[in-house]
C-alpha cells in the first residue's frame, strides 16, 4: 500500500500529541478522524503494523483497534 493517502489525512499538520496523548484523552483526534477522507486506509495501515499498544489511528483508540481486529480475526474463521 502506498503512503500516498497520508497526504490526504485530516491530522496532517495537526499537532501528533493529538494522536498521542498522555492522559488518554482522545477528543481532539475523534473529531478530526470522524471527518478523515483516508481513515480506513489509516486503519488498515495501523493494524498491518501492528499499532496497538499507543495512538489513535484511524479513528480508533488502542482499545478500539484491539476489538475491531480480534472482531475481522474471527469473521476470517
Amino acid at each position: 500500500m502506498s503512503d500516498r493517502w497520508r497526504d490526504r489525512a485530516e491530522c496532517r499538520g495537526h499537532p501528533v500529541g493529538w494522536w498521542f496523548p498522555t492522559n488518554a484523552d482522545y477528543a481532539w483526534a475523534k473529531v478530526l478522524c470522524d471527518r478523515c477522507p483516508v481513515r480506513l486506509d489509516c486503519l488498515i495501515d495501523s493494524v498491518s503494523h501492528d499499532a496497538d499498544d499507543y495512538g489513535m489511528f484511524g479513528g480508533l483508540t488502542p482499545g478500539e483497534r484491539w476489538v475491531w481486529k480480534n472482531h475481522y480475526r474471527k469473521e476470517q474463521r
